[in-house]
């Protein structure tokens, strides 16, 4: 069994990739029947749509830091850098999640 290696920092929880793999969600999920919504009504759909947003890559960029899990969000490639540098002591390029590339 291997050990868990996790650091508490200031800023929260780092669980070191080499000793714990990442979260992940199965591919398919379980299928199960759907239910009713008999709560909603055509009022409350038409209210709905005032408050709700959808986006989509050039109205909101998403950069993800995947470095050694630790999966914070920017909202430009230089914030995430800066991030880098500042919390891992790297400039490595990689493992950047985004889908604005």
């Amino acid at each position: 069994m291997r050990g868990i290696s996790v650091t508490v920092t200031s800023r929260g929880t780092w669980y070191d990739t080499m000793t714990v793999p990442p979260p992940s969600l199965p591919s398919v999920l379980p299928s199960q029947p759907a239910l009713r919504d008999v709560d909603t009504s055509p009022e409350l759909l038409e209210a709905s749509k005032k408050r709700a947003k959808s986006t989509n890559p050039s109205d909101t960029p998403i950069f993800i830091c995947g470095f050694k899990a630790c999966m914070r969000l920017y909202p430009t490639k230089e914030r995430l850098m800066q991030h880098r540098k500042r919390d891992h002591a790297s400039e490595d390029e990689s493992c950047i999640i985004t889908w604005n590339d």
